[in-house]
């Protein structure tokens, strides 16, 4: 993958956790998780988070 490809799966991943966190607060709970689950995917794209404990974001630790 590219620096390019790269950069926008992060952009992508960005606007994902944003999205996600609105529907967090509107209660939309299911939507909420498959915008996470995208994020995450993204992030592991970007090479941003492909290090991350993934239980981590969902005990909230």
């Amino acid at each position: 993958m590219d620096d390019e490809q790269a950069e926008v799966a992060s952009f992508i991943g960005s606007h994902l956790q944003e999205l996600a966190s609105l529907a967090q607060r509107a209660g939309l709970g299911t939507l909420c998780f498959l915008l996470e689950m995208a994020t995450l995917e993204a992030k592991t794209v970007a090479g941003d988070g492909h290090d991350r404990d993934i239980e981590s974001d969902f005990d909230g630790s």
